[in-house]
């Protein structure tokens, strides 16, 4: 990669105002590219290591650059997915308590097992991640109506229900009639294979090691030595991906274009990571959230072929805990929605550009999202979401219903109650700006006497706790 480095805004969120820290819709913004020539080298400036590289204990990390579960989503499709590791759609019996995978030839896995992979291989990948050495974070919640399938995690042992009648077979039997939703989650790691003659040895130990020695089934492979030792991983510094020599592309949607990539971990000031990926070559940036405005601007306005973006799943939100007074009053907590400028929250985070305010839960490009109303959501419904910009009068209503249910309010509508408001956020930018404004219209909004202190502290990874004193 020549002149033009790459930013990739890969976790752009919109600013929301609710009682949930995550959750609610996201962005959806101009697609990946989706056209490139093969070869070349990329670093991408992460702000964090990954969580594993084994894919019966991962939830995202880099499995599915590095692996091939049964079924897979597109970078421009998050609503449907596609075989991968299967050859096509998985079949459901009438009685939806039957489902049969077939799976494709010609995937095989990285060094040093080389072989081609098979049904067993899943059926060893799913059985291991009920075990408590391999303890998977979802295998009982998505997977819990398998016969046979264990409660929780414990010893090794055969599924009945997990059938492999042959190499390119592989069929789930279920005691509940939940098909649809279970073949709905065969696109998460669990469906990875595993080689059980190569990795049963590391899961014998507690925790299990195959972590260290994980062998791949994607178009890359964590770098490893002879014996299958990942020696391309250095936690919390970095992590080296080369192409898998096993990779067969006539089997793989991916077009994998680079040869190498690196990720380079403990970039978590967006400012400098960002700036530094649009100034150099070779790089790109930032998994923690989109970068500062004043980059962001200068991205869209003299670097547009250097940006990139995709829909991240999720949104940000400003909690309010329920168990402190007044919030834990329905009535003071619709007041506080209708209060809140959050245009001027987005605008904290770069507008329009990186998404929409968040109105309900389900993000744009996610199914359900345009069936609960699109980027209207909920503003249909309740009135106290229906001004972006804030609605003072219906602040007042709301707050006079609290005072009617007992809630230091006076007859005006101001809160007349003690108490400190404490808010914590990162004190990094852009999450710093964004709490600061809304401690700002908090203050704004409580009448009366008030001042705000928000001490530093010393390293960018923690948080800043910000006090308002409202009387």
């Amino acid at each position: 990669m020549k002149r033009g480095a790459l930013l990739g805004a890969l976790a752009l969120t919109a600013a929301g105002c609710g009682g949930s820290s995550e959750g609610g819709p996201d962005e959806s913004s101009n697609a990946a590219p989706v056209k490139g020539s093969k070869g070349g080298k990329v670093t991408f400036l992460a702000a964090a290591d990954v969580d594993y590289l084994d894919p019966g204990q991962t939830y995202y990390t880099v499995a599915y650059a590095t692996n091939r579960p049964l079924y897979s989503f597109k970078p421009d499709d998050a609503e449907t997915p596609v075989p991968d590791l299967a050859e096509a759609a998985p079949e459901i019996s009438p009685d939806n308590k039957t489902i049969t995978v077939k799976l494709r030839s010609g995937v095989r896995f990285s060094p040093p097992v080389n072989r081609e992979v098979t049904a067993a291989d899943v059926k060893y990948a799913f059985e291991r991640a009920f075990t408590r050495n391999v303890p998977s974070g979802y295998a009982t919640s998505y997977f819990a109506d398998i016969v046979g399938a264990p409660d929780g995690p414990g010893d090794f042992k055969s599924i009945s229900g997990i059938k492999a009648p042959d190499d390119r077979t592989l069929v789930l039997e279920l005691d509940k009639p939940t098909a649809v939703t279970v073949a709905a989650a065969l696109v998460m790691p669990i469906t990875i294979p595993v080689p059980k003659e190569y990795a049963q040895p590391f899961d014998a130990k507690n925790p299990s090691t195959y972590d260290q020695y994980t062998v791949f089934t994607g178009p890359y492979m964590v770098r490893n030595d002879a014996e299958g030792r990942v020696v391309g991983r250095d936690p919390g510094k970095s992590i080296e991906i080369v192409r898998n020599p096993n990779w067969d592309p006539a089997t793989d949607f991916r077009p994998a274009y680079l040869d190498e990539i690196t990720i380079q971990e403990g970039n978590d000031d967006l400012t400098v990571a960002s700036r530094r990926t649009l100034s150099g070559e070779g790089l790109m940036c930032c998994d923690s959230g989109q970068p500062p405005i004043s980059i962001l601007r200068r991205a869209l306005t003299s670097a547009e072929d250097q940006l990139g973006r995709v829909a991240s799943g999720g949104s940000r939100w400003i909690a309010l805990n329920m168990r402190k007074k007044p919030f834990d009053n329905i009535n003071v907590r619709k007041a506080v929605i209708a209060a809140f400028d959050r245009e001027a929250l987005l605008l904290t985070r770069g507008g329009r550009e990186v998404g929409p305010i968040a109105q309900h839960y389900i993000p744009p490009g996610v199914p359900g999202f345009e069936e609960s109303g699109g980027e209207r959501g909920f503003a249909e419904d309740f009135d106290f979401m229906r001004n972006p910009k804030g609605d003072a009068n219906l602040v007042r209503e709301y707050m006079l219903k609290a005072r009617a249910e007992g809630v230091p309010v006076a007859a005006d509508g101001r809160y007349t109650g003690p108490g400190d408001l404490l808010t914590v956020a990162t004190n990094a930018d852009p999450g710093l700006q964004t709490a600061t404004v809304a401690q700002g219209q908090l203050q704004e909004r409580a009448s009366g006497s008030t001042s705000a202190r928000c001490p530093r502290t010393r390293s960018t990874r923690a948080s800043a706790s910000c006090r308002a004193r409202v009387t």
